[in-house]
């Protein structure tokens, strides 16, 4: 298949000279006017306290709920298939 073509069934060119959303960003970016606005000061403060509370309640999340983690990806069925072929069992009792 060359650059540039089209497999069947598929709209996904794998090359292209100037798509929509380069069009779209390149006129967004020319089109830039004067900005009338101003953040609070103390917006950045409360954003950075959301974010390190968002991120000590994921870690005390999974603290948690470890074992449950770590129970469920040991008894998956994938890995008890992997160990029974690594055993040379295969199934025989």
């Amino acid at each position: 298949m060359t650059k540039g073509t089209v497999r069947p069934g598929s709209s996904f060119k794998t090359s292209r000279a100037i798509g929509v959303w380069d069009v779209v960003l390149l006129a967004v970016t020319l089109n830039q006017n004067a900005v009338q606005a101003s953040v609070a000061p103390g917006t950045g403060s409360y954003l950075f306290q959301l974010g390190v509370a968002g991120l000590l309640a994921g870690l005390y999340t999974v603290k948690r709920y470890w074992r449950a983690i770590r129970d469920a990806f040991r008894n998956s069925p994938w890995r008890r298939k992997r160990e029974v072929e690594s055993s040379g069992r295969h199934g025989v009792e």
